[in-house]
């Protein structure tokens, strides 16, 4: 199965239609599929030929756990953990995915975090959608990625959107902006710039070789 065809079935917005779970149940109209994201096609361009390698991968922001769930049938062998100061799953819902209820924007508990666990091969961001707490996460987190691993920022659309901090134009402050600002570092070659993945709403930033 394509990474789309998994996400389907799990009922994720990171899928091109969402056609079960509980967001299908909320939010469509007579039962027509919800058009999605459409990430997984990106994840797979990406990370398809990972697919079987033994991962480790951090979502934040998890709510229901349909994007956990995706992530545990896409990388098999995966280590999968998701974060959220208030999901709406419990870690019944996973086979074998780890629930960590913590705040990720808690420098605190995000340093015991990483201390007892390590550093991720892909980390995604699908938490708030506020520009300042995408490139706070961005700024304290990317350096937990393993080399060849991945930081996504997903729903980077919202970074034109004022209500979430963003600028409609892409400019300062906001998430757009200050991954423009990585893309032009790595376009300049400057030292330590990182590789920029863009595609329609979601962003990732590759870590380079240690």
């Amino acid at each position: 199965m394509t990474f789309d065809e998994i996400g389907q079935r799990h009922g994720t917005d990171k899928a091109s239609f969402i056609v079960r779970g509980a967001n299908f149940a909320e939010f469509s109209r007579e039962g027509q599929p919800i058009v999605g994201h459409g990430y997984l096609s990106a994840y797979e361009a990406l990370l398809g030929h990972r697919r079987g390698e033994a991962l480790w991968i951090l979502e934040i922001g998890v709510q229901r756990g349909y994007g956990l769930m995706t992530y545990e049938d896409c990388f098999e062998r995966a280590e999968v953990v998701g974060i959220d100061v208030a999901p709406m799953c419990v870690p019944s819902d996973f086979r074998r995915a780890e629930l960590v209820v913590m705040d990720a924007y808690d420098a605190a508990a995000r340093d015991r975090f990483f201390t007892e666990r390590g550093d991720f091969d892909l980390i995604v961001d699908d938490a708030s959608h506020q520009s300042a707490r995408q490139i706070e996460l961005l700024g304290a987190l990317f350096a937990r990625v393993r080399p060849g691993g991945y930081y996504v920022v997903e729903d980077v659309e919202c970074g034109f959107e004022p209500y979430y901090g963003g600028n409609p134009e892409g400019g300062p402050g906001s998430i757009v902006w200050r991954l423009m600002e990585a893309a032009r570092d790595a376009l300049g070659g400057r030292p330590g710039s990182v590789g920029v993945h863009c595609y329609r709403g979601i962003a990732f930033l590759e870590r380079g070789p240690a």
